[in-house]
């Protein structure tokens, strides 16, 4: 759902072109990568992550956050194909499986998604 939602909102060119402008940002260090890190994970993942009163949530933030970032920059700054012209739906279907298990865990019998 998270995926999903943000791939939608994304569809937009001009949202999309600030993505990548935030991306950039983020990979010229400084304060806009300390900025984006802690909105991510205060308040995001380590929101999300906080349900399962577990006691490595921030490493299950962290995770999360990861999957996120990895997939903004492969789809929109990157542009590998053909992650770039997936649908979003697509790629909901394939990595927000993997965002929820970081994020709560054993939602499959104790294997993690593709095992």
């Amino acid at each position: 759902m998270l995926v999903r939602y943000l791939l939608t909102q994304l569809e937009d060119e001009r949202a999309a072109g600030r993505m990548v402008l935030i991306l950039r940002t983020v990979l010229s260090s400084g304060p806009g990568t300390r900025m984006l890190r802690e909105f991510l994970t205060r308040e995001v993942f380590t929101r999300l992550a906080a349900l399962t009163h577990s006691d490595d949530a921030d490493l299950r933030a962290d995770l999360a956050a990861s999957q996120v970032v990895g997939l903004m920059m492969t789809r929109y700054a990157l542009k590998l194909q053909p992650v770039a012209s997936a649908a979003p739906d697509e790629l909901a279907r394939r990595v927000g499986p993997v965002i929820q298990w970081h994020l709560f865990g054993d939602i499959d019998g104790g294997r993690g998604p593709g095992e």
